[in-house]
């Protein structure tokens, strides 16, 4: 097995456990200063480990929430998705679409699409039907996706449904939908992406890129969190995959050293060495079994001290 089927077959199994005050003097200079400032309310950006999946408080956006004294959040995890899909889902990337029939009808029904470069709703943990507003051949409406036979599913439908009936569009092959933003991109981003493609460094550090570009705000108020490694033998220290999400780690804290939390070393670190299986955990440099849920994913003590890095990093920045 060479290095990056290695990493695949432990992400594989990993994926299934599945307004501001300004001066009011001028209307003009009291609009740019709002549109300078990032808004205090929380968007987390990510996965599984974004979700809260193995833990019973709503993972670390929730628990962050209540650190901060309630302050508003909206949690986008969703399971088993790459960097690529989930830079999509937010808006950050748009993805090439393809209509049956290569037009959007004059009434307001669903058309199906017959490809869609980016899978931007789907992912292998569940079959949960999803929608996101977008806009597509200048025409905003809804993508929708539907699946069933699993999870992982065995059929899945994309169709797209434009708001409000008009006149009809030409739309041809490879057109661009681009989701909505929804105005999280005016919010304080934590961006905890890369887990289910950490073998793909480039990709993945090109899809954090375009989500830092896509939040608003001169001087946007952001976090990247570190990829953390899962119990693995590839992951263990020396292994293969190891090496990947080390390298990408690395690459990220280059990239991003003013706002970038290493929340692996921290969760490594946190073992208790009273408990033998922590031990052995510490030593194969893994975040340890009492701060897991399972071999990836957090327990709520895990995402508890992820939230707390994240914390810090806000309330030294006065975020």
């Amino acid at each position: 097995m060479n290095r990056t089927q290695a990493f695949l077959t432990a992400i594989a199994a990993s994926s299934l456990l599945t307004a501001c005050g300004g001066d009011t003097s001028s209307g003009v200079a009291s609009t740019a200063v709002a549109a300078a400032r990032s808004s205090p309310n929380l968007v987390a950006i990510g996965d599984s480990l974004t979700q809260g999946v193995g833990s019973d408080s709503g993972g670390y956006p929730a628990i962050l929430s209540g650190m901060l004294n309630n302050r508003p959040y909206a949690n986008l995890g969703i399971g088993g998705q790459t960097s690529t899909q989930i830079a999509a889902r937010v808006g950050a990337l748009p993805s090439s679409v393809t209509l049956d029939g290569n037009a959007l009808p004059a009434s307001n029904t669903a058309v199906r699409l017959s490809s869609l470069s980016i899978d931007l709703l789907s992912t292998p943990a569940d079959d949960a039907a999803r929608s996101k507003p977008g806009t597509l051949c200048s025409v905003h409406g809804a993508l929708q996706r539907t699946a069933d036979g699993g999870p992982p599913s065995t059929t899945e439908t994309y169709s797209f449904t434009r708001d409000s009936a008009g006149s009809a569009v030409p739309c041809s092959a490879g057109s661009a939908f681009l989701a909505d933003a929804e105005g999280y991109d005016m919010w304080t981003a934590i961006i905890w992406v890369g887990r289910n493609n950490a073998f793909d460094e480039q990709t993945v550090i090109a899809d954090v890129k375009s989500i830092v570009q896509w939040l608003k705000p001169a001087g946007a108020h952001f976090a990247v969190l570190s990829i953390t490694k899962g119990d693995f033998s590839d992951e263990y220290i020396g292994g293969e995959a190891a090496k990947y999400i080390d390298d990408l780690n690395a690459s990220l804290k280059t990239a991003y050293p003013d706002n970038f939390i290493d929340v692996e070393t921290v969760l490594v670190s946190s073992y208790d060495p009273n408990l033998p299986q922590d031990v052995v955990d510490h030593n194969h440099n893994i975040p340890p079994t009492s701060l897991r849920s399972d071999p990836v994913h957090l327990n709520d003590a895990g995402y508890r001290i992820v939230a707390g890095q994240v914390k810090t990093l806000i309330a030294s920045r006065n975020w």
